[in-house]
């Protein structure tokens, strides 16, 4: 109980029903920011289902989940948990599966598109990955537009990602709230608009 409240505290400077939410201190650490979420979940608008794989405490499904069928892919079984009651805080579980699995080994053909946020720190809260590694690795993420029916496909990276190691066809988006550049989303050819790009969000 003692952590809830402190890591809601914490969390009230991403999510603003913060204080009804679940958080694990590796789930918050690595959560998008509500302006995040719902600033990706728009470059989805039109498409009916996808996979959130990776979900972690469910910052993204929060908003993901309240336009989409969306299944929920975490191989921690706290953090799945999590990311449902979250989802249902922000009215964005009706149509919400949610798996306890490898993202690896989830089946992806009867959904229409995927967002994946792989782990980029070694056990949690840990030391960092060195630039461009992840858990699944990039060059996994990289495919899954083989895996989904309209290959429509986004990855959330490090803001430090080497663009060498993004395919020409695809776009690089450097997103920042306020001063603070906070992450890279690689957009697949379906759903790119340019190759590079630079948001600034209001914090």
């Amino acid at each position: 109980a003692f952590t809830q409240v402190d890591l809601r505290a914490r969390a009230a400077r991403k999510f603003a029903l913060a204080e009804r939410m679940y958080f694990t201190r590796a789930g918050l650490e690595q959560a998008s920011s509500e302006g995040m979420a719902r600033h990706r979940a728009q470059r989805f608008v039109g498409i009916d289902s996808l996979a959130d794989l990776c979900c972690g405490i469910g910052g993204d499904l929060t908003q993901l989940g309240r336009h989409h069928l969306v299944v929920a892919v975490d191989r921690a079984p706290l953090h799945v948990r999590m990311a449902s009651l979250n989802a249902a805080v922000y009215d964005a579980s009706a149509r919400l599966t949610t798996v306890c699995e490898d993202v690896r080994r989830v089946s992806l053909e009867h959904l229409d598109a995927a967002f994946v946020d792989p782990a980029r720190r070694a056990g949690g809260v840990r030391a960092r990955l060195s630039s461009g590694a992840s858990e699944p690795p990039l060059s996994w993420c990289l495919e899954l537009p083989t895996q989904v029916k309209r290959a429509a496909v986004a990855i959330k990276a490090a803001p430090g990602l080497p663009l060498e190691l993004v395919p020409g066809d695809w776009e690089a988006e450097f997103v920042s709230e306020g001063r603070d550049l906070k992450e890279c989303t690689l957009w697949s050819p379906t759903l790119a608009t340019s190759t590079r790009r630079a948001t600034v969000l209001d914090q």
